[in-house]
């Protein structure tokens, strides 16, 4: 092929990947769009060989081919297949987006550049929910429209992941912070900092101050470090005054923990996020000794199927047709370790902590304190969230370590360019 051809389709890989990352907040379509583009740049460029040999010297790309494989074998063994196949889909990433991310080595700068697209559209969909919640407020005067589901709806839901982008666009920002202008620095940390606490995530709330606390005590020393921690804690304390957010604390801290002990429920049966959480968790522990699989799971593509039984013969609210309303039906784990154990069983559930085992070895040994931090906001996510279970869960967990691996084998002997 020629060079010159070569390099330009090269030289649209990369853009096609800054797309990818530029996308992850933004509507799916969109980013699978720019998946699907760059991995076309990758099938026209023609130099498989070399890039497949280094996709395959990369230990990590092993483990995420081998955790699809459980989903494709996973979904024949399904009585759902439909759902089983569906799953598989979804999680085609795990796949395809090796091949662009590690089969070429990135240059440090374009990592950089990478990083700082996805910055640029946390900001440009943050950007999007505020002139809508805006425009929502003139049309109903209703406060709402700012905070969490509301303002996050415009670029497709899932407010609680806005806001993990949000922190992880935070951490690349501190990451390079000595490398760009102090004052843009300044700028974006607020506007993110901003949208974070608009989104009004509990957890990742909860992450923000944390991550502020270890970078303060990590990067300051003696009274400043005190007096910025104070001040941190100070500035929750006053966010906990916004009522939006105030709300859904005291919910949290008045949840009523008893639920979770009782054997059938009523439509109107009170629930928290944390005790709903715990009643979904003890359903998929009683399916799991109902069916007698622990070691193999219910299947991907069943396990819904059976908690949604579950549902119903326990009495959870099911929702009301007139108003097409499911309730609580497709409500799955909303743990991505529990969700794993229940629909491949322990030999999953082995794979995947081994996945995550082996990138965080990788990250210790590289030394990299975003690649740490990412993987750690990640990790704690899965605790509330089945992450993987989301297109834009399942793509961003995937891009972001990918790219760390990437970062890791620029250090390797045998990467061949």
């Amino acid at each position: 092929m020629n060079l010159s051809y070569k390099h330009i389709l090269d030289s649209l890989q990369f853009r096609w990947v800054c797309l990818i990352a530029f996308t992850l907040p933004l509507p799916i379509k969109l980013n699978a769009i720019a998946i699907f583009l760059s991995f076309g740049a990758w099938v026209l460029k023609g130099n498989h060989i070399i890039e497949l040999t280094n996709v395959l010297k990369t230990k990590y790309v092993l483990w995420l081919w081998s955790f699809f494989a459980l989903y494709l074998i996973h979904a024949f063994f399904s009585i759902n297949t439909h759902e089983g196949f569906a799953t598989v889909e979804r999680r085609a990433s795990l796949f395809f987006l090796p091949f662009v991310l590690v089969g070429r080595l990135y240059a440090r700068a374009e990592l950089k550049g990478i990083l700082f697209s996805f910055i640029a559209g946390v900001l440009f969909s943050f950007l999007i929910c505020i002139i809508q919640a805006f425009y929502t407020y003139t049309q109903h005067r209703d406060v709402g429209a700012f905070f969490y589901q509301e303002l996050s709806k415009v670029v497709g839901g899932g407010a609680v992941y806005l806001a993990c982008y949000c922190i992880i666009a935070i951490h690349c920002v501190l990451f390079y912070y000595k490398e760009i202008n102090k004052f843009l620095a300044f700028v974006l940390l607020i506007l993110l900092v901003t949208f974070c606490i608009l989104l009004n995530s509990k957890l990742m709330l909860a992450l923000l101050l944390l991550s502020f606390m270890v970078t303060i005590w990590l990067n300051f020393k003696s009274k400043i470090r005190y007096v910025l921690l104070a001040s941190a804690l100070v500035a929750t304390m006053l966010c906990l005054f916004i009522p939006a957010i105030k709300q859904r604390v005291v919910v949290e801290l008045s949840s009523r923990l008893s639920v979770v002990k009782q054997s059938t429920y009523q439509y109107d049966t009170p629930f928290s996020g944390t005790s709903l959480r715990l009643v979904l968790w003890k359903f998929s522990f009683q399916l799991l000794n109902e069916k007698n699989a622990w070691l193999t799971g219910v299947h991907t593509g069943d396990f819904q199927d059976l908690l949604n039984t579950k549902y119903k013969t326990t009495g959870l609210y099911t929702g009301n047709p007139d108003l097409k309303d499911t309730g609580y039906l497709g409500y799955g784990p909303h743990n991505q370790y529990i969700e794993i154990l229940l629909s491949m069983g322990i030999s999953g559930l082995i794979v995947f902590l081994g996945l995550l085992f082996h990138i965080s070895k990788s990250i210790f040994r590289n030394g990299n304190y975003l690649a740490f931090a990412t993987l750690i906001i990640f990790c704690l996510f899965f605790i509330t969230e089945s992450v993987l279970s989301m297109q834009r869960g399942i793509v961003a967990f995937v891009f972001f370590t990918l790219l760390f691996s990437n970062l890791q084998s620029q250090n390797s002997e045998g990467y061949q360019k």
